[in-house]
């Protein structure tokens, strides 16, 4: 763990169920844990991604493409020109069901 710059080390004791507690600092976050061939293990905090919005991060287009309009408007950078909603919905009422 990294405090004030520097690596702590501690020691912590595996209770009977196989329990470590890590400290409140860490409760309700998700971590991964890799075992390692000669016992040891890497504890790494993680954020976990839904399957359906992993597309997202796998296309990095799209993500820029995300990012980019996320900061548009976070600085109030509206379009002069915004789409025409009419048209919009009867083009897509033109669109066949997929089966």
């Amino acid at each position: 763990m990294k405090h004030n710059n520097q690596t702590e080390l501690q020691t912590k004791k595996i209770d009977s169920k196989g329990r470590i507690v890590l400290g409140k600092q860490f409760a309700n976050r998700a971590a991964i844990v890799q075992y390692m061939d000669d016992g040891d293990m890497v504890i790494r905090l993680a954020r976990i991604i839904p399957e359906n919005e992993a597309w997202l991060y796998e296309n990095e287009q799209a993500l820029n493409l995300l990012r980019q309009g996320l900061k548009e408007a976070q600085d109030l950078d509206f379009s002069s020109n915004p789409p025409e909603l009419e048209k919009s919905f009867i083009f897509a009422a033109q669109i066949p069901e997929e089966e």
